[in-house]
C-alpha cells in the first residue's frame, strides 16, 4: 500500500532535518515520546501538531499540515545552549524552506512561528521551536496522490 501524501511529506522534511542534524554534531528525532536526555542532545526534533482540512466542492480536499521543528542544546552557560541551538535552527530552516514545494508533494511550505523556550535541568536547555505550515491538495476519496493545484 502506498504511504499517503502526508507521511510523504513528513519523511521528507525529516530526511532533510536528519542531514541537518548529522552536519551539526546533534541527533535528530522524529515525533519523540519522551524528553530527549542530556546525552542525547545537542538534538532536533521533527512534530506533527496537526492538520486542518479544507473540503473543495469537487471532490478536492486542501490539507495545511503543521509541524514543529524543535533545535534542543544543553549547556551551563545559557548564552552558548541558545548559540548552538540558533545554528542547529538556522540550517534546519535553509534546509526545509529551500524546497517550498517539498519534491512536488505540496502547493506551498510557508514558516508560521519560532518562540524560545528555557528549561531549568541538570545543564540549562536552550530550546528554539520553529512552526512551518505544509499546503497540499488530495482527492476526498484518495490520501495517497497529489493532485494539482
Amino acid at each position: 500500500m502506498a504511504a499517503s501524501i502526508r507521511e510523504q511529506i513528513l519523511q521528507a522534511l525529516a530526511a532533510k532535518l536528519q542531514t541537518v542534524a548529522t552536519a551539526g554534531g546533534a541527533q535528530f528525532f522524529r515525533q519523540p515520546v519522551l524528553g530527549i536526555p542530556r546525552e542525547q542532545s545537542p538534538a532536533l526534533t521533527l512534530d506533527v501538531h496537526g492538520e486542518a482540512i479544507d473540503p473543495r466542492g469537487n471532490s478536492l480536499v486542501d490539507r495545511h499540515l503543521t509541524v514543529r521543528v524543535i533545535a534542543i542544546a544543553r549547556n551551563l552557560d545559557v548564552s552558548a545552549g541558545y548559540a548552538q541551538a540558533d545554528a542547529l535552527i538556522v540550517a534546519a530552516h535553509a534546509a526545509i524552506m529551500a524546497d517550498l514545494n517539498v519534491g512536488g508533494l505540496a502547493q506551498a511550505l510557508r514558516e508560521e512561528a519560532c518562540d524560545w523556550q528555557e528549561m531549568d535541568a541538570d545543564a540549562a536547555v536552550a530550546m528554539i521551536p520553529a512552526t512551518y505550515v505544509v499546503q497540499y491538495r488530495t482527492r476526498t476519496t484518495d490520501l495517497t496522490t497529489a493532485t494539482p493545484a
